[in-house]
């Protein structure tokens, strides 16, 4: 997505979570620099993620639950285009 806003989201704990978006697609980035999996919550991305229950992973076709947490492996991103 290379037009539209961005929203981005303070870094804690060694993950950074941002957004791109327009009025047909939102996109979720969700940075993992730890060298563990994490589980992110995600309630502090809700003015975002509110209208959204689920999401695709786009690099690996894996769909997801975004209502309460995000799984990562470390040293990964994900990008979620979020439905």
């Amino acid at each position: 997505l290379q037009t539209g806003e961005m929203k981005q989201f303070i870094p804690y704990d060694g993950i950074y979570v941002y957004f791109r978006y327009d009025n047909e697609k939102t996109i979720m980035v969700v940075t993992n620099n730890n060298d563990t999996y994490r589980d992110v919550a995600t309630e502090r991305f809700a003015e975002i993620l509110s209208p959204f229950t689920s999401g695709k992973e786009i690099t690996t076709g894996a769909e997801m639950d975004v209502t309460k947490s995000v799984k990562i492996p470390g040293k990964t991103v994900f990008l979620i285009e979020l439905k």
